[in-house]
């Protein structure tokens, strides 16, 4: 019977493959020790990756001889991937979609999902076409999920697709997935549509001069101003804990009896009490904020 059964799957798998482009098909029959079974890989942090929890399983598969068991233990965070040499690569207008044969040892939710990269070397993360939640049983029930280039992804973003599964989606929770006769389908779409792509779309560049770093190094010239404050430099951390500002003098508070008085700058300390500062005022201010002349208001 079992063996009937995998001939007539075969057959339904060759009659959709004449209709649209079969471009993954895994039944995990090839014998093999390995752990994870080739073709795929552990994904997670390096603690989670236990070859013991991804294996062949050859007791009660949907089809032929074996099946891809994945346990999630409590407490974890591990999951399995397609391997990135076996990555999808998506064309424009085409739409993808995936199906497997899935069972779980106890209820609750699973998940299916795209992990998308723009490059797997390095690689660079891409928007997430998507995920499917896995309502399985301990019966063998068949799931589908598609996404359409254009309006999921873009093909010129994310250039590699891998299938991802998860036994569990929550990290304390404990549960062992099967999965089985897993195929992706590509075919074109016949409505196509596509949204806008932020990261194609023309569009002036902000001249902020930025670049990437720990800190900023900042100027705010005065010298236009009807105030005698000196051109205030220094270098911020993170955030800036103060904003300061020109105004007319005013009585000077108690927790500012440290700072100058002689011009009519007001500064904001972190709980947001004004002082004012003079160029006799200038103290390094740490850690959130360090420089050459940065005022001491508190």
């Amino acid at each position: 019977m079992r063996l009937l059964l995998s001939l007539l799957y075969a057959a339904a798998n060759a009659a959709l493959a004449a209709g649209n482009n079969l471009v993954f098909h895994e039944d995990f029959e090839p014998a093999s020790t390995q752990s994870p079974p080739p073709g795929w890989a552990m994904w997670g942090a390096a603690q989670h990756k236990v070859p013991a929890n991804y294996t062949r399983d050859t007791t009660n598969p949907h089809s032929g001889r074996a099946c891809f068991r994945i346990h999630h233990p409590s407490k974890t965070g591990g999951y399995v991937v397609l391997a990135p040499d076996r990555a999808l690569r998506p064309k424009s207008g085409m739409i993808y979609t995936a199906s497997f044969w899935a069972r779980t040892d106890q209820a609750g939710k699973a998940m299916f999902s795209w992990t998308a990269y723009q490059t797997i070397n390095p690689f660079v993360d891409a928007g997430s076409p998507g995920s499917l939640i896995l309502d399985a049983g301990s019966e063998w029930k068949e799931f589908t999920f598609s996404v359409r280039e254009g309006l999921d992804l873009f093909a010129d973003q994310s250039r590699f697709l891998l299938l991802t599964f998860k036994a569990a989606t929550e990290s304390n929770e404990e549960r062992t997935l099967w999965i089985d006769d897993v195929r992706v389908v590509e075919q074109p779409d016949p409505t196509p549509a596509r949204l806008l792509n932020e990261a194609t779309l023309p569009h002036d560049t902000l001249q902020h001069r930025l670049r990437p770093g720990a800190t900023l190094d900042f100027t705010v010239d005065a010298s236009q101003s009807t105030s005698s404050s000196p051109t205030v430099r220094g270098r911020a951390r993170y955030r800036a804990m103060f904003i300061c500002e020109t105004s007319a003098p005013r009585k000077q508070p108690a927790s500012c009896s440290r700072a100058a008085i002689s011009t009519p700058n007001r500064c904001w300390s972190a709980s947001k009490t004004p002082c004012r500062i003079s160029p006799s005022c200038w103290r390094p201010r740490t850690p959130r904020v360090s420089s050459r002349r940065t005022p001491w208001c508190s």
